[in-house]
């Protein structure tokens, strides 16, 4: 039975349990009890970002939910989307690294981010982009999902379903930002909140930007008009962090400190734990959620930077090697602490 139900014909609350593969009990409990685990981290230009977790039932039945989500997403995939696509619903791979190649013949340049980019995107929205992909769903497992997927009253961050439901809800969007970049013969591509038009001839002209601001706002998003970025012919070009020259892609210098000093403060509580160790003390959760959060941090910023420079490139042997030479000063600390 569950073979044949998908949510373009979904009509009950058994017939969501059934495609979600979930009990009547579970998803009730998911329904009534919708909480969430809110705190800050800081964002690298000092401000910070509230994440928002659902508790653990709740965030089972969402990632189901985004399955189906990417699915239907799968058949309306613009080429110009790169953030957030499962390697399943794409015949190439597509991150933060295709997004700045598409651009790497670019002599001119023009960047825009949209202003709480998840948050933006309300019930309103969500409904509407549903019924465009589901038409057939019945009101009443719609207005379920929307309260699965929604956090007072917009997506939160943090949630499984929000980064595949932030790609439905901006497909007119991404059409129509498509179709004025195609009329005027220049690139544009989306990575999450971060657009980008590029042209290999002319300028990025006023009449262009204003046409592309005006498509963004008629879509109830809001530009972030602090980081609005206009590159010249001459200008280093930087998509996303990443450094985008003809032959080749690099890291800014900004990253590259970061990167450093996460590496010392992470050997530095390293050995902060060793001594607590020896001296018979344990660390408290707090401790160990800082830890674990700035060791996730520096592989995620190594990784991408081995993405970004190429596993072989001297930049990246190099900040590899002096990871393996800090950390290792305090290495054994691995076998005696439970980190």
């Amino acid at each position: 039975m569950t073979n044949f139900i998908n949510l373009n014909n979904c009509q009950s609350h058994v017939g969501l349990c059934l495609l979600l593969n979930v009990t009547s009990k579970s998803l009730n409990r998911a329904l009534d009890d919708r909480s969430y685990h809110t705190f800050s981290i800081r964002k690298s230009n000092g401000g910070k970002r509230r994440i928002e977790n659902p508790n653990e039932n709740l965030s089972k039945i969402q990632r189901r939910l985004a399955v189906h989500f990417n699915n239907a997403y799968a058949r309306h995939l613009p080429d110009c989307v790169h953030g957030y696509i499962p390697k399943a619903i794409a015949k190439s791979r597509r991150d933060i690294f295709s997004n700045a190649l598409a651009h790497q013949q670019a002599e001119y340049m023009y960047n825009v981010d949209i202003k709480d980019f998840f948050h933006s995107i309300n019930k309103k929205k969500i409904k509407s982009s549903l019924l465009y992909l589901f038409p057939g769903i019945s009101m009443d497992v719609l207005k379920s999902i929307i309260k699965l997927v929604t956090y007072t009253g917009r997506l939160p961050m943090g949630a499984p379903s929000s980064p595949s439901l932030s790609n439905l809800c901006s497909v007119n969007l991404d059409n129509q930002l498509s179709d004025l970049a195609n009329s005027y013969g220049i690139t544009y591509t989306r990575y999450v909140d971060d657009f980008t038009f590029s042209s290999s001839s002319e300028p990025i002209n006023s009449e262009i930007q204003t046409e592309i601001e005006n498509v963004i706002e008629k879509n109830d998003f809001v530009l972030n008009q602090k980081k609005k970025k206009l590159f010249g012919k001459e200008d280093e070009k930087v998509i996303t962090g990443i450094i985008v020259q003809k032959d080749k892609l690099d890291i800014v210098d900004d990253l590259h400190s970061e990167i450093i000093e996460n590496i010392k403060n992470l050997a530095s509580l390293k050995s902060t734990y060793q001594h607590m160790k020896m001296l018979n003390h344990q660390m408290t959760d707090l401790n160990k959620s800082k830890y674990g959060q700035l060791k996730a941090s520096v592989k995620g910023q190594l990784k991408f930077a081995e993405r970004v420079l190429g596993s072989s490139s001297s930049k990246f042997l190099e900040l590899n090697s002096f990871f393996d030479q800090t950390m290792g000063k305090s290495n054994y600390i691995n076998l005696t602490l439970y980190i």
